[in-house]
């Protein structure tokens, strides 16, 4: 009993150690520990189970990261990283039969290959985020450019021009809408090729109605206004287009970690499951 509340107290000052106020806002992180609170080492089926918990949380905080683009997290993350191959190094030690050597030979390949992933999703958050972010306020301005100055300019021509113009500027008006909402949803839905296609579809009818609005134009003002509009759908259509392909990548990277992170679920039990068994081999 004392020895399983020992490892209880050991869990949780490792994967949630205690801060003060002063540091409240940092990520809940401390170096790995090798040994317990009586300053003897961990046997292997603990750290096995240690670098499990850090290696599982570490897609986690990708996605929280994903989400806010808090440098914390990047700190977080490095830390997690840190701490599990110190789990690692303290497992290889551990070592002592051949059974246990070959199963620690694959799971090291695989960390290898974990960390590498992990770098290239922390690369395809960061393009993500970068194309998101111009693309979220580059289609902000062309909706209130739309819906503003631009709306009360088209109804004052239309009152000596004709609809014409003022019904293709609402079509356009339309269009700019759903296509940006079509996109801004579906930019992490890098797999539903056939969702994602609607809002390309989007985009494309949303150059036609510009096309039109320009057609339909009768004075130079509005030829050179519609012109300027133009310019802006195509800069909003080809960041959406940007920022789907960086979904596509920022999705491919993470299948292939959460792949690794079950790899080296399944290749590190053996550690802790047949150990026993398999301790008297040579």
């Amino acid at each position: 009993m004392k020895r399983f509340f020992l490892l209880v107290l050991a869990v949780i000052s490792i994967l949630f150690p205690l801060s003060s106020p002063a540091s409240s806002s940092n990520p809940p992180h401390s170096n790995a520990r090798l040994e317990d609170l009586e300053g003897k080492p961990y046997p292997l089926d603990q750290l096995v189970q240690f670098f499990q918990v850090g290696v599982n949380s570490i897609p986690y905080f990708l996605l929280r990261y994903l989400d806010t683009g808090d440098v914390l997290l990047l700190q977080q993350i490095r830390e997690a990283n840190d701490r599990s191959g110190a789990y690692v190094t303290g497992m290889e030690k551990r070592i002592r039969n051949d059974f246990q050597k070959g199963v620690f030979a694959k799971v090291l390949t695989s960390y290898h290959k974990f960390k590498d992933n992990v770098g290239r999703n922390l690369k395809a958050i960061n393009e993500f985020r970068r194309v998101r972010r111009a693309f979220e306020f580059r289609s902000d301005q062309l909706i209130d450019w739309i819906s503003t100055s631009l709306e009360a300019s088209f109804q004052g021509s239309a009152a000596n021009q004709g609809h014409e113009v003022l019904r293709a500027f609402r079509e356009l008006q339309l269009a700019v809408v759903r296509a940006v909402t079509l996109s801004r949803y579906q930019a992490c839905a890098a797999l539903d090729q056939t969702r994602r296609n609607k809002a390309k579809e989007a985009w494309e009818n949303t150059s036609r109605q510009a096309a039109l609005l320009l057609g339909s134009a009768g004075t130079l003002t509005e030829k050179e206004t519609s012109l300027r509009l133009i310019a802006a759908v195509d800069s909003c259509k080809a960041l959406a287009e940007e920022m789907f392909l960086q979904a596509d990548e920022l999705s491919h990277a993470w299948e292939q970690t959460q792949s690794v992170v079950e790899s080296l679920d399944s290749l590190i039990c053996p550690l802790y499951t047949g150990q026993t068994k398999k301790e008297g081999s040579k």
